[in-house]
């Protein structure tokens, strides 16, 4: 079993143990990784569209992808929900977000990575499927970042070790992420809150003590 993992590399580890020959060898590379041929935005009616203007995504038509980020390399389905500056600086683009049941768009950051070529799950390497649902967007009013992304699942090598110390390689399942949307009524960095508020509207009756109590408690 362990003849075949008796790489230069492991042999000459071997040779330096001066108790025992003992098997070692490289740390397991990551699989290679290919870009999806489209995009497709399933929920109907919305539009996702660059903070450049430079290209915008509508309908349920799959499309070829406007652009690609450079990493990150792995991206686990947890914990990503604040880091938006990290996918920024990786390639990720800002955009804004038309929906359907809201007047004003909500501000994103959009992120379309490469796919693990061992990917368990065909549709993730060929289409990224884009859903964008009302709970998500409700979660990102009021100033708050709410997070969808498209997880799936892959097979990669890990390096395991026997009784005697010895190190071999095994076949082990991992999680990534092929496209990540962060969304929120709030601009990112690198984005202006350029939608113009409507005025309000001067009120000529007055307030009783109690409403002028509430609305004091609302504006703080």
């Amino acid at each position: 079993m362990f003849a075949r993992l008796l790489t230069p590399a492991a042999t000459l580890g071997c040779a330096f143990l001066m108790t025992g020959c003992v098997v070692t060898v490289p740390p397991a590379q990551l699989p290679n990784r290919i870009v999806p041929r489209h995009v497709a935005l399933l929920t109907q009616g919305t539009e996702i569209v660059a903070e450049t203007n430079d290209w915008q995504l509508a309908g349920t038509d799959p499309v070829k992808p406007p652009f690609l980020s450079r990493g990150p390399h792995q991206v686990p389905s947890d914990g990503i929900l604040d880091s938006y500056d990290e996918f920024l600086s990786s390639g990720a683009q800002l955009v804004r977000i038309r929906l359907p049941y809201r007047e004003k768009p909500l501000f994103g950051v959009l992120h379309l990575g490469r796919v693990f070529e061992t990917s368990l799950e065909s549709s993730a390497k060929r289409t990224y499927r884009i859903s964008i649902p009302k709970k998500r967007v409700q979660d990102a009013l009021g100033g708050q970042v709410s997070v969808v992304y498209q997880p799936y699942e892959y097979e990669r090598d890990a390096v395991a070790m026997d009784p005697a110390g010895n190190q071999f390689y095994v076949k082990e399942n991992d999680s990534s992420v092929s496209w990540v949307l962060w969304m929120s009524d709030a601009p990112f960095p690198g984005q202006e809150n350029d939608v113009a508020e409507p005025p309000a509207t001067p009120s000529t009756e007055t307030a009783t003590p109690e409403e002028q109590t509430e609305t004091g408690e609302e504006n703080r």
